[in-house]
């Protein structure tokens, strides 16, 4: 039993260990990393704070919309 615990932690910790590795990878490719479509965010993210325990990604900079005649950021 404790034997699948360490194993289990060890297969969940492995992606948040590369993400580690390089620190400079773009939102789309830690999705990718976490096996999401890069496709799921809008195109434009610059910026963003990634929570290695968990896989968030929060804080997306570089999106925004049109409303009317004006940009909005959205996040």
């Amino acid at each position: 039993m404790a034997l699948r615990s360490v194993i289990f932690l060890i297969l969940v910790s492995l992606p948040a260990s590369l993400a580690s590795a390089n620190d400079k990878l773009s939102a789309y490719q830690v999705l990718q990393q976490y096996d999401f479509p890069a496709g799921i965010l809008p195109k434009g993210v610059s910026g963003y704070e990634l929570n290695r325990g968990t896989g968030r990604i929060t804080n997306l900079k570089g999106v925004s919309v049109k409303v009317l005649f004006f940009w909005l950021d959205i996040v």
